[in-house]
């Protein structure tokens, strides 16, 4: 076969010319997944696997190369621990193997997610200006967004009528979270890029929605993050970004084992609180703190069983008042509002260990990006674990599509940037070779018909995976 016929068949590639228009979905994802938040699982999941049915055996081939088998060993270890502890559960044991198995299914769709965008980073397709233009197209979508947002609000909520029985601004409160977790990295894409017109749109945007949304944790989120950038920037003027993830990771990983003592210590202060006007959504929670961190140190070591904190209501509470609980009548039923004490609660010390382990994962993959991406990331971090302490169910699927999305936005960004004026130059890796397994190789094989069936010119290994990136050094080039 000539060389120009090959090359032809390499450009028509079907994950080369189509596959790349299911990251098209992110935009859907600001517009969509802003009127209701649960929306998010659906299209980010749904288009995982539909992505994987359509392409086959071609993108499953590449799949198995980039997948990030110390998160698949996290997550495997997650599940069969929570699976193990319905046999101990205090609840029911039947709905907590139940549970576990879904929750093993949001993790597999995340990784899959994960996995699909690092093999569409390996491929020669994902330029700098391909992604320059899906940033942009972000940035649009975020203001058609608020847009329609603005919109519903004005006409009275037949938006929210049509997805959710409730019609409020309350219902918007996490899609407005999902934007601008997902704006993050976007923001953080065009300051490295020096595109200053982007970079006020898309900060505008964010203020908008932390000044219109109902969600006072939003913005206190959106507030700590913004300092966390700004003193993450300052120190890497004086430290290496290495310095500054052990030093994020250790601080999380404090909270995490400390949680039933921290809890403790301000549920004992709940006066203080009230005396000092903060708002009955906080002091609600701090009921439910205060309640949850009971039944938690009755079973600190093996837990109650997985999801076992949505059974909690007030049949379960002795000793103290709770005075806004009582509201809401015996027959309520709640989730901590606090990630980190719901896995304490429901998997008990196993548990946060495995959360202590993802935090570890996250903090230093950040390594994975230029430097002062790496700054956007901890501010992104901050974002999130606050809004982990105090809002969502662990094991709401929602959640993880958005997380796994931002972070797939991250890994996007970090494709041929230019970090500070100097530029990435990545280096040409060999391709992957199997061992004498009979598959074909990627590159050109010596069979370059059957080769041309699975992937298009210039594969390169992924920058996550394979040959892994080191921005800690001065010249910010591959090591």
């Amino acid at each position: 076969m000539s060389q120009t016929s090959l090359s032809t068949r390499r450009d028509n590639h079907p994950f080369r010319n189509r596959g790349v228009v299911f990251l098209l979905i992110y935009p859907v994802l600001l517009v969509l997944g802003l009127v209701s938040g649960a929306w998010a699982a659906g299209i980010v999941f749904g288009t995982a696997i539909l992505l994987l049915a359509v392409f086959g055996r071609r993108l499953a081939y590449g799949l198995r190369r980039v997948f990030d088998w110390w998160l698949v060993l996290l997550a495997l270890g997650f599940c069969l621990w929570a699976s193990a502890a319905s046999f101990w559960s205090t609840t029911n044991p039947i709905e907590n193997l139940t549970a576990s198995l879904v929750q093993a299914a949001i993790f597999l769709g995340a990784i899959l997610w994960l996995a699909e965008i690092n093999a569409f980073r390996a491929m020669s397709v994902c330029t700098n200006r391909w992604v320059q233009r899906m940033m942009q197209i972000m940035v649009i979508a975020g203001g058609v967004g608020f847009v329609l947002f603005g919109l519903d609000w004005f006409l009275d909520w037949p938006l929210q009528g049509i997805v959710q029985r409730r019609e409020s601004i309350n219902s918007y409160s996490k899609g407005v979270t999902n934007l601008m977790l997902l704006l993050i990295p976007v923001l953080g894409y065009f300051v490295v890029q020096r595109r200053w017109f982007w970079v006020v749109v898309a900060g505008l945007e964010l203020l908008a929605f932390a000044a219109v949304t109902s969600n006072s944790t939003a913005r206190v989120a959106l507030g700590l993050a913004v300092v966390v950038l700004l003193l993450s920037l300052a120190a890497m003027l004086v430290v290496k970004p290495v310095v500054l993830r052990w030093l994020l990771g250790i601080f999380i990983t404090g909270v995490v084992l400390t949680t039933p003592l921290w809890v403790k210590f301000l549920t004992h202060y709940e006066a203080y609180f009230s005396k000092f006007g903060f708002k009955p959504s906080f002091l609600v929670r701090l009921e439910i703190w205060r309640l949850t961190n009971r039944g938690l140190l009755a079973h600190p070591f093996l837990g109650h069983g997985w999801r076992s904190s949505r059974a909690l209501s007030l049949a379960d509470a002795t000793g103290g008042k709770y005075t806004y609980l009582n509201k809401m009548g015996s027959d309520f039923h709640f989730y901590p509002h606090n990630q980190m004490l719901q896995i304490w609660y429901d998997l008990g010390i196993g548990g946060a260990l495995m959360m202590v382990g993802l935090v570890l994962w996250v903090t230093l993959r950040t390594a994975r990006l230029p430097g002062t991406l790496q700054a956007f990331a901890f501010a992104a971090i901050a974002f999130v674990l606050t809004t982990s302490l105090v809002n969502y169910d662990l094991a709401t699927d929602a959640w993880w599509a958005i997380l796994v999305a931002m972070a797939g936005l991250f890994g996007l960004a970090s494709e041929g940037i230019q970090d500070d004026g100097i530029a990435v130059q990545y280096r040409q890796v060999k391709p992957f070779e199997p061992k004498n397994t009979g598959e074909p190789s990627i590159g050109f094989a010596a069979n370059p018909e059957s080769q041309s069936d699975y992937y298009p010119d210039n594969y390169r290994a992924p920058p996550s995976y394979g040959t892994a990136r080191n921005y800690d050094n001065d010249d910010l080039g591959w090591h």
